[in-house]
């Protein structure tokens, strides 16, 4: 099957200890991909329109980074998301072989930004600069509700720095200071995401704000349909949100802690990705979601109709994503 994008997390390690990241967790198991594990991963990888090189940790500490964006480049649009400091150990033509690069945020302001990385922002920017001269520069920002109030300052920043999109994001709630720290459900918060589509209006920012309030979507943004993750030790995931590094993974979903078991449909190690994408319980799994889909098309071919839809799977339901958050 074509895939939309094959997202592989080159490491699990990350030199920050964010407030709002699950890698600051105790029990965190931080690895490299085995870099003759991903030669023999990549050559899956023209079944994808895209390789992300990025999940849980900082890609560009694994020793080999560069070498797996140019094997990646060979079959692919590449990209990768990264916290922005290291980015001076890369070469130019590596920033020239990604399609975008994705710099993540916590503030708009010195301050803010260190409050929450616990490092500065200047250095940042200027790799951000330099980003965007050699490739398409995308923001992500880490939406708290200590950083909420920059919002539209950050989205000035990205006009400054050209970055071609700006998202926000801040939906995996896993402990007492991420639940805390989260600004959906939480009143107040609309008047500052306003602020902020007013800023992107005025500049010519593409921005993907995601609403406050929690609705069920028949498919999440991650699209497992289309989609797959690769971790660092090689097992395959629908999304992400499932490939942590914790066993099992915890959530604190609508005040409540649940633990979901860190299951992945095969192993990399052993299997091919066309294998395990064609086993059983995978095809079982993206079948779900198209029917929901489909109960959407028959709603909008016969209106009235009251088509059966599928429930979540077990493993989604206490997942923020699956609200559209």
């Amino acid at each position: 099957m074509k895939l939309g994008y094959i997202q592989v997390e080159v490491t699990s390690r990350c030199g920050m200890n964010c407030l709002m990241c699950p890698t600051r967790l105790e029990e965190w198991e931080g690895s490299d991909m085995d870099f003759n594990l991903f030669k023999r991963v990549s050559e899956s990888f023209s079944n994808a329109k895209l390789i992300h090189l990025q999940g849980w940790g900082e890609p560009i500490l694994h020793p080999d980074f560069e070498k797996m964006v140019r094997i990646a480049a060979k079959h692919a649009a590449v990209s990768f998301t990264t916290n922005g400091y290291l980015i001076d150990r890369l070469s130019d033509e590596t920033l020239e072989l990604c399609d975008f690069v994705v710099i993540s945020i916590a503030g708009a302001s010195e301050e803010t930004h260190r409050k929450i990385r616990k490092c500065s922002l200047k250095p940042l920017i200027e790799n951000a600069k330099r980003v965007n001269r050699l490739t398409n520069l995308k923001l992500s920002y880490m939406l708290t509700k200590t950083n909420i109030h920059e919002l539209a300052n950050a989205v000035e920043l990205a006009a400054n720095l050209n970055a071609d999109f700006f998202a926000t994001n801040l939906d995996y709630v896993f402990d007492k200071m991420s639940d805390e720290l989260r600004v959906f459900s939480t009143p107040g918060m609309e008047k500052f995401v306003e602020k902020a589509r007013e800023r992107a209006k005025e500049f010519g920012v593409k921005t993907n704000f995601p609403p406050l309030e929690p609705g069920e979507v028949l498919v999440c943004a991650e699209n497992p349909v289309e989609n797959v993750v690769i971790s660092s030790d090689g097992l395959v995931f629908p999304c992400v949100y499932l490939a942590l590094h914790l066993n099992p993974i915890p959530r604190l979903f609508n005040g409540k802690m649940y633990y979901i078991e860190r299951r992945s449909f095969g192993d990399l190690n052993t299997e091919r990705l066309d294998d395990v994408l064609d086993k059983e319980s995978y095809r079982t799994l993206r079948e779900t979601f198209r029917k929901r889909l489909w109960g959407l098309e028959q709603i909008a071919i016969w209106p009235g109709t009251q088509p059966r839809i599928p429930q979540l799977p077990e493993t989604c339901r206490t997942c923020y994503k699956a609200y559209d958050l």
